[in-house]
């Protein structure tokens, strides 16, 4: 369906289903009426420990990171001057970034 999509330009367009699409949405009708439900594909999730990493900046506030019960926060008026003038000339990506560096240099190592 998505190789048929990419043809379109806009939402309201009409699709044209071809017989590689129906027999392709066919197969899976059959699979799926048929499986017993057992994947042979490991469920990694099930055996992985629960881990919390979450980070976050603002443009013209600061940043900060959480890893398990550790916790970091940077307020950007606060950093050197030259960090704080380089860090307004730069994109919020950059400052998205910058928290994940620092969590791997803090905490990396566990």
């Amino acid at each position: 369906m998505f190789e048929l999509l990419k043809g379109t330009h806009l939402d309201h367009h009409h699709v044209r289903l071809n017989a590689a699409f129906k027999a392709d949405v066919m197969w899976w009708a059959r699979f799926l009426g048929d499986w017993n439900g057992i994947s042979m594909l490991p469920d990694v999730r099930a055996r992985r420990e629960q881990i919390t990493f979450v980070t976050d900046a603002s443009g013209g506030i600061g940043c900060g990171a959480l890893w398990r019960s550790k916790w970091l926060q940077v307020k950007w008026s606060l950093v050197s001057e030259s960090w704080h003038k380089t860090l307004k000339e730069e994109s919020i990506t950059m400052k998205e970034l910058l928290p994940i560096i620092m969590a791997e240099s803090l905490w990396g190592e566990e």
